[in-house]
């Protein structure tokens, strides 16, 4: 997994991180969030995915035989991610890759947020608010940015493992926003020479962590 190159670059990508997560917060500070325990900062996790599509509207759909990452809770509703994607291609054809990384790699840094979707229906949610990726396939560069919302489950019970499920329907999410947000989330898509569109990201990710059981409560 590749780092920032240079310390102006992880400045950046600090404070880009801290923008994209206030912003999320924002939107959810009204009401009490549910939260891993004993989800003690610094508590270490790692995960594997299957298959992964994203698809934007008008453009080609991106395709990754699996995934695989490690985290960090940085507090007990919130972690720090660092995800590749492997295998990646357009339309299963032409190689995919985010700038600066192995052909049909992308790497993929964000800040996992716990949220409830519906508390009613004990509904919880796992909102990844990703740093701007650069990629390129086909000879072009396509900038991808947002927040995809998944639902993550167990709730309520001890475990080492959680699985977090992103649906789409082409490019609409499945889950557009948390509990108490009024604003609907997306991820978008973006290539040089054509202004933003929607995006939906379509995978299963199991994540594990390595020590300590936790569990999600309210």
């Amino acid at each position: 997994m590749q780092q920032p190159k240079t310390a102006g670059a992880a400045i950046t990508a600090i404070l880009t991180l801290t923008a994209l997560l206030s912003a999320l917060t924002a939107t959810t500070a009204a009401a009490a969030q549910p939260e891993f325990l004993p989800g003690t900062a610094g508590t270490k996790f790692t995960s594997k995915s299957g298959s992964r599509k994203l698809e934007a509207e008008g453009a080609p759909t991106i395709e990754c035989k699996e995934g695989e990452d490690e985290g960090v809770l940085l507090s007990s509703t919130e972690s720090l991610v660092t995800i590749d994607f492997l295998g990646c291609k357009i339309l299963g054809l032409v190689g995919a890759h985010s700038l600066g990384d192995k052909t049909e790699v992308i790497l993929v840094h964000g800040n996992l947020l716990l949220c409830y979707i519906n508390k009613e229906k004990s509904e919880i949610g796992a909102a990844l608010h990703i740093q701007p990726v650069h990629l390129e396939a086909a000879k072009e560069l396509i900038l991808i940015e947002g927040i995809a919302i998944g639902k993550i489950t167990p709730y309520k019970s001890k475990h080492l493992a959680f699985l977090i499920s992103w649906k789409s329907s082409g490019a609409i999410q499945e889950v557009k926003k948390c509990e108490g947000s009024t604003t609907e989330e997306t991820l978008t898509s973006k290539t040089d020479t054509k202004a933003a569109v929607k995006a939906g990201e379509n995978t299963e990710d199991t994540i594990g962590f390595l020590v300590t059981e936790q569990e999600i409560m309210e």
